[in-house]
């Protein structure tokens, strides 16, 4: 019996900095993953994460190299955003679809003017397809909703990311580069 049935895998896990880049065991939990016991996390490591490794110097060099590529491309003002595609405000870990742009009105972010009044910045409501996480002092809470200020002579506005896709996404491969060539000394000669 023939199955033309396909058995689905499991999407690829995301490479992380230390996967790609030069990376040594962590010089604070040497390598484990765990230090010192804490009731909130555990054992976990906080410099490497629990993940016993961490970036070297010239690892930490090429990885910043690659974040102000990626920067460059995806860094937009939000007059450059538009339903349907990817983006990330300030504060947000991923990308997340735009369902919805509202028109411009005047913000609730508000600043002073010098004369103890309030400057309104224009602002449009930004609306995602799924809810966001957000962080506040009161925890963390769900939304979709987000107020976007535009750019204006009181205000440079508020930055957006929006994703070009992963065919124009620089690829970080390509930025790794071989460490620096140790140079030893020679020993002095000693005058006899």
């Amino acid at each position: 019996m023939n199955n033309t049935e396909t058995t689905p895998t499991a999407p690829a896990k995301p490479k992380l900095a230390t996967d790609i880049f030069e990376s040594e065991p962590c010089s604070r939990c040497w390598g484990s993953g765990t230090y010192s016991y804490c009731q909130a996390y555990g054992t976990r490591c906080f410099k490497c994460a629990g993940r016993s490794v961490q970036l070297t110097k010239h690892g930490q060099k090429n990885y910043s190299a690659w974040r102000a590529a990626v920067d460059a491309i995806t860094l937009k003002s939000v007059a450059d955003l538009t339903v349907g595609c990817s983006a990330k405000l300030d504060g947000m870990t991923k990308y997340y679809e735009v369902a919805a742009i509202s028109e411009v009105h005047p913000g609730r972010v508000g600043h002073g003017d010098g004369n103890g009044g309030t400057i309104w910045l224009p602002a449009v409501t930004v609306t995602f397809t799924r809810p966001v996480p957000v962080t506040t002092v009161f925890g963390v809470h769900k939304q979709t909703e987000f107020e976007v200020t535009l750019p204006s002579e009181a205000s440079k506005g508020s930055e957006v990311r929006i994703h070009p896709g992963n065919d124009l996404m620089p690829q970080a491969e390509a930025f790794v580069t071989a460490p620096p060539v140790k140079r030893t000394r020679k020993p002095k000669e000693s005058a006899a």
